[in-house]
């Protein structure tokens, strides 16, 4: 589709990103009919219910006091248990974000690829959750994932990283809930494990302090002062801004230090921006501008960056190091030790151009 309109002014303020969906629009779907003999939810181990209908067995497991995973859709969720379950809300797992499967546009083959869902989407589901009426009533949330893999795996990513970042949870802890289903996972294209990405999400919260719990962050139940000063944490809302491919698709990986950016272009009559064939394309002076607001010293050019002018970047003082690599190999140690001393000497942020899917 055409996007109308130029890069939206960068975020300010406290308001609420309006991307992130409301809990009702989760919530809705037609009604229909199942027999079930399922027990309640009382208890604090992971229980399970089984319905038979059509031959399909669908199951539901409490994680914690307050959430619940099943492997059905909303619609089927509520007929099930809803009249058993008096004081439980459901919702949508990662299904509402589309299919969990894209096609690399980069292979020649349009290889179709599984990744794991991207922060943004883990913050919109997070702070949907916590902000909603339901689970300020304190009902039990009971997040249906449907029985696709790849919306179970995802929809476990996002439930595991609310009890790690809202509900103070342990990463064991969260692995320990999950395990009943975790048969049910598969691994993402690069072999990654939804376990290893709660285990980042928990090491970035915990560890580094990249994700702090505040209103501009993320939300916990704790009220206490953040972990680490917040010029180290992530501004979520600045994040979501540049998330869009409408303002850039730039990500901050590691705060003052480390952000990935699509590669620019030359454009027509000095242009910052262009709308082609469905895609927005951005100047090297578009990033320029941008990259001055998160103090970018140094940007690394690969050599399958393309040719563009480099000027607009070394006019604003930002040094250009370029860095031969292949994106179809792994790194040798010595491109990955030059790598490094690039970002551990560069007096602020490094700027690189991201391969593939942004992490």
């Amino acid at each position: 589709s055409t996007m109308l309109g130029g890069p939206q002014q960068r975020l300010a303020g406290g308001s609420h990103p309006s991307y992130v969906p409301s809990a009702r629009s989760l919530a809705g779907g037609s009604q229909s009919s199942y027999l079930t003999s399922a027990r309640s939810l009382a208890g604090g181990s992971c229980s399970s219910f089984a319905s038979n209908s059509d031959g399909a067995i669908r199951s539901l497991f409490k994680l914690n006091d307050r959430l619940a995973l099943a492997l059905c859709s909303v619609e089927h969720g509520r007929d099930l248990l809803q009249w058993r379950m008096k004081c439980s809300h459901f919702v949508t797992g990662a299904r509402c974000y589309g299919d969990q499967r894209s096609v690399d546009k980069e292979d020649s083959e349009d290889e179709e690829t599984f990744q794991p869902l991207g922060l943004k989407i883990v913050y919109g589901f997070c702070e949907d959750l916590w902000r909603s009426h339901e689970f300020k009533q304190g009902k039990t949330i009971v997040v249906c994932s449907g029985r696709i893999p790849e919306d179970i795996t995802n929809t476990a990513l996002l439930v595991g990283s609310f009890m790690i970042l809202n509900q103070e949870h342990g990463v064991e802890e969260v692995i320990e809930a999950f395990e009943p289903i975790s048969h049910r996972f598969i691994s993402y294209t690069d072999q990654l494990a939804v376990q290893d990405c709660w285990k980042a999400i928990y090491h970035a919260y915990t560890r580094c302090g990249w994700l702090q719990i505040d209103s501009k962050h993320f939300l916990s139940i704790r009220r206490e002062e953040p972990k680490r000063s917040q010029i180290d944490a992530i501004d979520m809302q600045e994040y979501v801004h540049y998330d869009s491919p409408v303002n850039g698709y730039l990500h901050v990986l590691v705060p003052e230090k480390l952000l990935v950016f699509n590669c620019p272009e030359d454009l027509p009559d000095g242009a910052l921006w262009a709308d082609e064939g469905g895609e927005r394309r951005f100047s090297a002076a578009y990033y320029a501008d941008v990259f001055g607001d998160f103090g970018v010293d140094v940007v690394v050019r690969g050599c399958a960056d393309g040719v563009y002018d480099t000027g607009a970047f070394r006019e604003r003082g930002i040094e250009v190091e370029d860095l031969p690599l292949d994106d179809d190999a792994v790194p040798t140690l010595g491109e990955v030790d030059r790598f490094l001393a690039v970002v551990r000497f560069a007096p602020g942020a490094v700027a690189v151009r991201g391969l593939g899917v942004v992490p």
